[in-house]
């Protein structure tokens, strides 16, 4: 498999992704702690307090000066309309406690080898990347 794309498009923005997964993925954890805690009041051990984080300020520009949990961060996201972080929140709660995991499996397998278009069987882009690709292979270039 090999990555499409060039500058903030293609292998960049995937590596973006995965970097905002990775700082995103404590928030996950502690509030998913914090909902399992509650769901039985009386072995609660997790304080909702415990589970705001500022986030790093140049990642996450939209939050900066402000320390937010999973559930906050999810509902600014999508209220606010800050598109930039649905690829990672969607991610998230598609695979949920094995995001990690796949992440990392992701990370090694493709990104890592980072294999020549020319010689793989897949070819993962983005679509700015991709309608770049085949327009250049459509002129000739």
């Amino acid at each position: 498999m090999a990555m499409n794309g060039t500058g903030g498009s293609g292998f960049n923005k995937f590596r973006a992704v995965i970097s905002e997964i990775q700082s995103l993925l404590p928030l996950y954890t502690r509030w998913k702690e914090y909902e399992i805690s509650e769901s039985d009041p009386a072995e609660s051990k997790v304080d909702i307090r415990t589970t705001r984080l500022a986030l790093d300020p140049y990642t996450f520009k939209d939050f900066a000066e402000e320390t937010v949990n999973w559930q906050e961060f999810t509902e600014k996201v999508y209220k606010e309309g800050i598109s930039q972080y649905y690829a990672s929140v969607s991610i998230i709660h598609l695979y949920e406690e094995h995001t990690g995991e796949l992440v990392r499996e992701f990370e090694n397998k493709v990104l890592r080898p980072n294999f020549n278009s020319e010689v793989a069987d897949v070819i993962l882009t983005t679509i700015h990347a991709g309608t770049y690709y085949f327009l250049e292979k459509k002129s000739g270039s």
